[in-house]
């Protein structure tokens, strides 16, 4: 059996929107909204050309998946 697929890869293009991130990092989608909010993600961009939703780089999702104790 191979090693499971790491879910970022499994994603397209670099940045994600909170529901991806929040299946990625296993937390609250609404979690992931006060982190963008409270600017603990950085490079996070609100777009209001996506109905004001968050988008959150993939290399800042790769930084909290190393260190999950530092937003």
């Amino acid at each position: 059996m191979s090693p499971a697929a790491d879910p970022l890869e499994l994603i397209e293009g670099e940045v994600l929107n909170t529901v991806n991130a929040s299946r990625v990092l296993n937390i609250p989608e609404r979690t992931v909204r006060h982190m963008c909010k409270a600017g603990q993600l950085p490079g996070a961009k609100q777009y209001a050309g996506y109905g004001g939703k968050w988008l959150i780089p993939k290399s800042t999702i790769r930084l909290l998946q190393a260190h999950p104790e530092d937003p």
